[in-house]
């Protein structure tokens, strides 16, 4: 049996898409870390607050774009778990 056929050859495409996902949302996530760092840094300096700000927004929207992925993602499941039989039950 070859590694695409082997039965555990969809949970690792799972696997593999959920590490992507933990990317998809560290990266932005510690940008926005950042940002608030240096807000809390310069609490007086209104144009880098400003800055952070806008930069926050944008990894907000970031980590917007990920959870409807996966959100999509989670849909595909479903509906694969709906519409397929499990080949367990079938040994």
């Amino acid at each position: 049996m070859n590694e695409s056929n082997s039965p555990w050859t969809p949970f690792a495409e799972h696997a593999q898409r959920a590490r992507q996902i933990d990317h998809d949302l560290r990266t932005p996530l510690g940008t926005i870390a950042s940002a608030l760092a240096l807000m809390e840094a310069a609490p007086d300096d209104t144009v880098l607050r400003a800055e952070a700000l806008q930069v926050i927004a944008r990894q907000v929207g970031r980590i917007t774009g990920v959870a409807e992925q996966l959100r999509r993602h989670v849909d595909q499941l479903e509906n694969a778990c709906q519409l397929e039989p499990r080949e367990a039950s079938a040994n």
